[in-house]
């Protein structure tokens, strides 16, 4: 299995939120390459850690955080 959390494409606020939630990190992690892609590309507009965490929470419910 990829371990993408390595890439230098996954920011270190969405790493660090994934770490904490490990459910999430193992559905972020089966994901397929676009799956992510949508994931990061939503971190763009995150301004606050509260904002990562609540983004981070909603991964595995399919659902965007906003």
């Amino acid at each position: 299995m990829e371990n993408y959390l390595n890439h230098p494409e996954v920011p270190i606020g969405l790493g660090m939120a994934l770490a904490k939630n490990p459910a999430a990190m193992n559905h972020f992690s089966n994901l397929d390459v676009e799956g992510k892609r949508r994931i990061i590309e939503q971190t763009h507009s995150v301004r606050s850690k509260d904002e990562m965490d609540s983004l981070v929470s909603h991964i595995t419910d399919g659902n965007s955080f906003r």
